[in-house]
């Protein structure tokens, strides 16, 4: 889309249809913005490199990641289990959304929408683009949570980093089975 009217007029009729629909507007952010805080909208997602108006305010040395620390390494975190996934999954999302940082608002809001987005795809695995200290506490939760038996279906958890490899954490009856987790 070009314009704010195109997209809020595409949005309109899918919603009145009861029909899943995407809009992006082609324009720069500062743009359309304004105009959009003045007529209530509130976008789900941002391209990844665009700065919200939200995180303009922080300080420049807050904003973007570290590169030289490398909890700090952008990562692709997934997780699924094997069983009853409309039981299990909700339980790892709660634990991913306490495991996010305050920062994290972009991925907190992926997770609370996401399934709207994935449809049936979403019914089978979870995953949010986050950063590698995430990944690590997400899995030290879910470890303990097995270890207490509050998370009983086995699963996995998934952290891929751009050269640094993947981390592999295989929980449940997976694990109890002898194979063993990667890291």
């Amino acid at each position: 889309m070009n314009s704010l009217d195109e997209a809020l007029r595409i949005l309109k009729n899918e919603i009145r249809k009861r029909e899943t629909v995407a809009v992006c507007i082609a324009a720069p952010l500062e743009t359309v913005a304004p105009e959009m805080t003045e007529r209530g909208v509130r976008p789900d997602l941002f391209r990844e490199g665009v700065v919200r108006p939200e995180e303009q305010a922080r300080a420049p040395e807050q904003q973007g990641s570290s590169e030289a620390d490398p909890m700090n390494v952008r990562a692709l975190v997934t997780w699924r289990v094997d069983r009853a996934p409309a039981l299990w999954l909700p339980k790892l999302d709660a634990i991913a959304l306490d495991c996010l940082g305050p920062d994290d608002a972009t991925a907190r809001r992926w997770l609370m929408r996401s399934s709207r987005y994935l449809g049936r795809l979403g019914q089978a695995a979870h995953l949010v683009w986050a950063n590698r200290q995430f990944a690590t506490r997400m899995i030290e939760r879910v470890r303990e949570c097995v270890q207490r038996g509050e998370i009983k279906a086995p699963g996995r958890i998934e952290c891929m980093c751009s050269g640094t490899g993947t981390d592999l954490l295989l929980f449940g009856s997976q694990e109890e089975s002898g194979a063993p987790p990667q890291s």
